[in-house]
């Protein structure tokens, strides 16, 4: 049944996936992986209230186990819940010290809160421990690129980033993820034939995956795309993401000073805290 749900989620179809992981749950006495697995489809949906309780769960069934702790860190992350996601990525850590995704993920929630110099600091740390990660390349480089004092290191980690995702591209040519976070890279490196290119690849795909839709808006932001952004931002906001997501993207700071972004009818349209 796990099978059959986790094809259901790569299909898109989320309902069912949700579906048949609880019907597994039912039937199976809790395996701890079908826990994790709807979390994980919560989580994808932008759903993170619901995400909590089956992360929690996993928790209970397996202590041992660092992915429930991250996951349940990267949920806490989304809500701003800033204290109760370090302490479940120090916990995941603290299990598994070598796992160079959670100690990335700790990153990020320095990133999300504008510490990029301490995002970079992690991120380096990460990749002592795995090298052909492309995602943990391109953190690294985009907390360089907003940072103002280290941006001029950001172009040739992004081009590593580049190289290895493209190498995956090869083998999965349909990937909506590859082929989002390649278009944002290379808009970055100022390669915007190619960044436009990719794009026109990924949107022919259908996704519910937000993170897939944040990174096509802020591309075609940062390509001087606006109404085109404006529709993916909505498309977003429609499909789950919270206002406070929206906040945290440096490079949708002028898109959140358009008129026509505070009059969408979803979400509450408040300005970001941070100033971003």
């Amino acid at each position: 049944r796990e099978d059959l749900a986790a094809a259901y989620r790569a299909m898109g179809d989320y309902e069912k996936a949700e579906e048949t992981y609880l019907r597994t749950i039912e039937l199976n006495r809790e395996p701890y992986s079908a826990h994790v697995n709807l979390g994980y489809t919560y989580y994808v949906q932008s759903k993170y209230e619901e995400a909590i309780e089956p992360f929690k769960r996993a928790i209970e069934l397996k202590p041992g186990d660092a992915a429930a702790y991250n996951y349940l860190g990267a949920v806490y992350s989304e809500l701003e819940m800033w204290p109760d996601a370090t302490r479940m990525f120090e916990r995941s850590r603290a299990i598994d010290s070598t796992s160079s995704r959670v100690i990335s993920n700790l990153g990020t929630l320095y990133f999300k809160q504008g510490r990029f110099a301490d995002a970079e600091r992690l991120y380096r740390r990460a990749l002592d421990l795995s090298r052909e990660e492309y995602k943990i390349w391109a953190h690294l480089a985009e907390a360089q690129y907003w940072n103002p004092e280290g941006r001029h290191k950001a172009p040739e980690n992004f081009r590593r980033a580049a190289e290895i995702a493209e190498a995956e591209l090869k083998t999965d040519s349909l990937n909506t993820v590859i082929l989002s976070d390649l278009a944002s890279y290379y808009e970055k490196l100022g390669e915007d034939a190619r960044a436009r290119l990719l794009l026109d690849k990924a949107v022919t795909l259908d996704t519910q995956d937000i993170d897939v839709i944040m990174h096509i808006d802020e591309t075609y932001e940062k390509l001087g795309e606006r109404d085109t952004a404006l529709e993916w931002i909505a498309r977003a906001l429609e499909s789950g993401a919270l206002p406070s997501r929206i906040d945290r993207y440096p490079g949708l700071r002028k898109l959140r000073a358009d008129p026509s972004y505070y009059n969408h009818p979803e979400g509450h349209r408040r300005k970001s805290p941070n100033g971003y």
